[in-house]
């Protein structure tokens, strides 16, 4: 069976797409797809729109192979699909899995238009609304709108309500009834969509969902209680800075969400609490013009957020980044201007005094250490860099398991030791659904693995430039004396930077540097490839030449001939390179504290490869200009002989002509899936390919 409607997905994931605002940030497209009978989800993302029609190519690929496929509901800013990563979007959707009389009575009130999944009683709602809402707002929406619908019966599941879901796409086939007792069958969309867009007040509501509840969660406070108010005995001088220079709209009152976002920055920079912070904001008579109910709503998300995304426009957000950045840096410098309107001083740089030095005089010379040697030194920044999807994340795992344990892995160049604690911020995936699960697969001590984030789910991991959590970071290492600290990906943690700039590029690795310096502590920074096909390790690497430059050490992740994973030294200042270390992925049977099972990869050490990181590179673009040239001379040849044999001839003897032709039965396939070519079954039963 085989439905697929290439017009109606692009129709679909289009009007999903359809963003109210565009920015210059690269949006990216995700999905997910599994083999019905053996449930090895992969998920894979394409930057939109540019991507678009390469992604509706993959969608109609995997549904021909017989492959369930799925959409995430919200386009995702940077590479990893979290809620806290997603483009804010103007429609909000239902997971329902057994529909029932109420419930549709319930969507009719709704204004819902809907997708039928496939299986019997389940389908997608989606409800519009006139304007995009906030993340936490977003999920605050899904979940009161499940528990509405809920109180008929549990239809939704709790972890449906987030913006980064995985839907079905119209025009595909649901799989899932492969080997059950219902049959597979197609994923259908009348293609009309609500004209009823729901002001959210309104909907709110209708579903009772409470607006002026304080968001819970924050950046430093985890708590379930509100947050409440704390008095500060002297304004520190870097907030006074941006209460004495207010952002001003064209009629001289203040600009009061820009100023409540840039006051929240001072104040986590200048190192107040959250509650301290809520203070100063409503001392304001300025701000409590709009209500107190905004400003106990807006500092929360703002401190989560540490002012990043708190303003729509681009520059005004940069302009209110470099001010809290400036207010921060000139926090003890500012006693000399407490007058209202008076300019701040510039900053001094300490005076350091230079003179020539003996060297038998100097400190003694001692020898490199490492964390893993001849791979990952200490005291300094090695950078990890590989395709996207190829396991570069397990081998860091990998890594956390050796140094969380004291193994020893003489293939690493790691002895046995005493366990080590390990330091990790993550943004490439859900924490506790696939990081953890991945961490206990390999075997880790989770009492030594230390995440950076802003709640127990490990959400909203940091981006940098941020002094305050980089603080944090530092106050982590040096207390638990940390090994590692493992930032995947680098990326993905930078806010406002243009690295393409080497002296931008530079100055956000240069934290890095001195932490690990600082400290004696291993940093592995994680990035992509470009996927430039080409030879050289070097230019294969993504987001800037600078993080190669930098690094002290470049570990290059790729798969071999085999399809399993290697890593191996790319460059080092310190050590040869070696051989690369070979590693093939096992599954690993899991069972959480409810009862439920799972399976999660991991990886396991089988052997060196015969080459190094950059002769693997080399084999590899070969081998691919090899198959390109095959492809194409084996399209020529079918092409040729069909046309040879009056346009049609026996299947069975075009592959047996292929055969000695030296083409193989895929190769074969492929090019008569390229030309076209049609099987028809013959009167006597065999199977004709018609040009």
């Amino acid at each position: 069976m085989n439905t697929v409607d290439r017009q109606q997905i692009r129709r679909f994931l289009e009007l999903q797409y359809a963003l109210e605002k565009t920015d210059d940030k690269p949006h990216h497209a995700w999905i997910a797809s599994d083999v019905p009978t053996k449930g090895n989800f992969s998920p894979e993302a394409f930057v939109w729109p540019r991507q678009a029609d390469e992604l509706v190519s993959r969608v109609v690929e995997l549904d021909g192979k017989g492959r369930n496929v799925w959409f995430c509901s919200s386009l995702m800013y940077g590479h990893a699909r979290l809620h806290g990563n997603s483009v804010e979007r103007r429609r909000l959707h239902l997971d329902i899995d057994g529909s029932t009389p109420d419930i549709d009575a319930k969507l009719t009130a709704l204004h819902a238009w809907y997708v039928v999944t496939g299986r019997p009683g389940h389908l997608h709602a989606y409800i519009e609304l006139d304007r995009s809402l906030p993340h936490k707002q977003y999920k605050d929406f899904e979940i009161a709108l499940r528990d509405w619908i809920n109180g008929t019966g549990p239809k939704i599941a709790d972890d449906k309500v987030t913006s980064e879901n995985l839907l079905r796409i119209p025009g595909t086939t649901n799989w899932m009834g492969t080997g059950k007792d219902y049959p597979p069958a197609p994923v259908t969309w009348d293609g009309a969509v609500s004209e009823y867009r729901w002001v959210p007040e309104e909907l709110a509501a209708h579903i009772g969902l409470d607006l002026s509840v304080v968001p819970q969660a924050t950046a430093q406070v985890a708590s379930s209680a509100p947050i409440v108010a704390a008095p500060v005995s002297q304004v520190p001088q870097a907030i006074q800075y941006v209460l004495d220079n207010p952002k001003l709209k064209s009629d001289g009152t203040w600009d009061r969400s820009a100023m409540l976002a840039t006051i929240v920055n001072a104040a986590a920079s200048a190192g107040l609490t959250i509650g301290q912070t809520l203070g100063i904001a409503l001392s304001r008579a300025e701000l409590m013009t709009k209500g107190e109910n905004w400003i106990r709503t807006d500092v929360p998300r703002l401190w989560t957020k540490f002012g990043g995304d708190s303003l729509g426009d681009e520059e005004n957000r940069k302009q209110m980044q470099d001010e809290a950045d400036t207010a921060a840096l000139m926090g003890g410098q500012l006693d000399a201007f407490a007058t209202k309107g008076s300019s701040p001083p510039a900053p001094t740089t300490p005076k350091v005094e230079y003179k020539m030095r003996t060297v038998s005089q100097m400190a003694r010379p001692r020898k490199m250490k490492w964390l893993a040697q001849g791979r990952i030194p200490q005291s300094a920044t090695t950078v990890l860099v590989g395709h996207e999807s190829i396991g570069k994340s397990l081998f860091w795992v990998h890594l956390t398991a050796i140094v969380t344990n004291g193994w020893a892995a003489p293939y690493l160049g790691i002895q046995a030791g005493p366990k080590r604690h390990v330091i990790v911020v993550l943004n490439e995936e859900d924490f506790t659904s696939q990081t953890i699960p991945r961490l206990m697969a390999a075997g880790v001590d989770l009492d030594y693995v230390h995440p950076i984030c802003a709640d127990d789910e490990g959400n909203y991991s940091p981006t940098f430039p941020d002094d305050s959590a980089m603080q944090v970071i530092r106050n982590g290492v040096s207390e638990v004396n940390a090994a590692l600290v493992v930032i995947d990906t680098w990326m993905n943690t930078l806010r406002g930077i243009d690295i393409k700039d080497p002296v931008k590029a530079r100055n956000a690795l240069q934290p890095w540097t001195n932490l690990a310096q600082e400290f004696a502590t291993s940093v592995l920074l994680v990035t992509h490839t470009n996927r430039l096909n080409t030879k050289s390790t070097r230019d294969a690497m993504g987001g800037t030449s600078e993080l190669r430059k930098a690094a002290r050490s470049t570990l290059f992740a790729q798969l071999d001939e085999k399809k399993r994973l290697t890593v191996g030294v790319d460059k080092s200042n310190v050590a040869a390179a070696t051989n690369a270390a070979v590693f093939e992925q096992f599954i690993a049977t899991l069972t959480y504290d409810d009862g439920d099972t799972d399976a999660m990869p991991a990886l396991r050490y089988i052997g060196d490869a015969d080459k190094t990181a950059q002769e693997i590179l080399e084999c590899a673009v070969d081998a691919e200009d090899d198959a390109a040239t095959e492809k194409r001379d084996c399209l020529q040849w079918v092409e040729n002989i069909l046309r040879k044999h009056g346009g049609s001839m026996l299947s069975k003897d075009l592959e047996y002509a292929g055969d000695a032709a030296g083409f193989s039965k895929n190769s074969i396939g492929r090019a008569r899936r390229k030309l076209g070519v049609e099987g028809t079954k013959g009167p006597d039963g065999k199977w004709i390919a018609t040009l």
